[in-house]
């Protein structure tokens, strides 16, 4: 920027300009989804529940790239897997945590995160009684990023770029970075015949607290690149609060490091999410 309007901090970082956009809350509506489903097993049946929550952004999401997604810590141990760890990791949400987003580049809409959860099997194709009705993860997830389509404005600055396009508004609800790692330490692996699991640790940054008012990056169940070149499948072993974050790693060369970082952010203002 070599003209126009900059602010920076106390430690001469530049944090405000005309070209370079703030992370905020994307505004939304929040919604409970609950799903129960079976799969043939003999002549049994597998039944699992699917639960929760789509993301309806209230104004369209205009970067090309999706927000990001953050969760609070919760749980209370490490996954517990089995034979079937492709269907079934545990006995927590967070164990199979899924999302799918919604819209596409420069008009993105929302997005659903949940967890297909294995509750039994049953020789009746006639739906068990539901077993997760109780869980509510509405207030446990938040989308952030820089290009949320600005809102009404009430009183204070706006900052344009050169495109027309809102970088900064003063009525938003910016959100901090107050922890960052990508520093994951290998811990070992489980031989499972000729698959194995192996388990992974972030030792340079906790999971937040819900009562602490911060929230962590979402690590869901999907593919990530090895340093190597290799693909592997991660999904998340422990995201329990106050401790570091674990993920199990399926595919690949064991051991080989791989890129995923993590955020810990903090929001200025309380998130103002609609409940539906």
């Amino acid at each position: 920027m070599s003209f126009g309007f900059a602010v920076t901090n106390d430690l001469g970082r530049r944090v405000i300009d005309e070209s370079h956009g703030l992370y905020v809350v994307v505004p939304a509506t929040v919604t409970r989804e609950h799903l129960q489903y079976s799969e043939p097993r003999g002549v049994a049946y597998n039944w699992y529940e699917r639960v929760g929550v789509r993301i309806t952004f209230s104004r369209p999401y205009l970067g090309d790239e999706p927000p990001m997604l953050f969760m609070k810590g919760n749980g209370s141990h490490p996954s517990e897997y089995n034979q079937y760890w492709y269907k079934h990791f545990g006995t927590m949400w967070y164990n199979e945590l899924r999302y799918q987003l919604f819209g596409g580049p420069g008009w993105w809409t929302g997005a659903f995160i949940g967890a297909s959860v294995y509750t039994g099997w049953s020789y009746s194709s006639t739906p068990p009684a539901k077993q997760l009705t109780g869980w509510d993860l509405r207030s446990w997830f938040m989308a952030a990023g820089t290009a949320a389509a600005p809102g009404p404005d009430g009183m204070g600055a706006v900052v344009f770029d050169a495109g027309g396009r809102v970088v900064f508004n003063s009525n938003d609800n910016f959100i901090e970075v107050q922890g960052y790692s990508n520093a994951w330490r290998y811990l070992g692996r489980s031989e499972y015949g000729s698959e194995y699991i192996e388990n992974w640790i972030l030792d340079g940054l906790a999971v937040p607290t819900s009562a602490s008012g911060h929230w962590i990056s979402l690590i869901p169940f999907m593919r990530y690149r090895r340093y190597n070149g290799e693909v592997a499948l991660a999904f998340p072993g422990n995201l329990t609060s106050g401790q570091n974050p674990q993920v199990l790693v399926v595919g690949g060369r064991s051991g080989s490091k791989f890129h995923m970082p993590a955020l810990v952010v903090k929001a200025k203002l309380p998130i103002s999410y609609k409940y539906a």
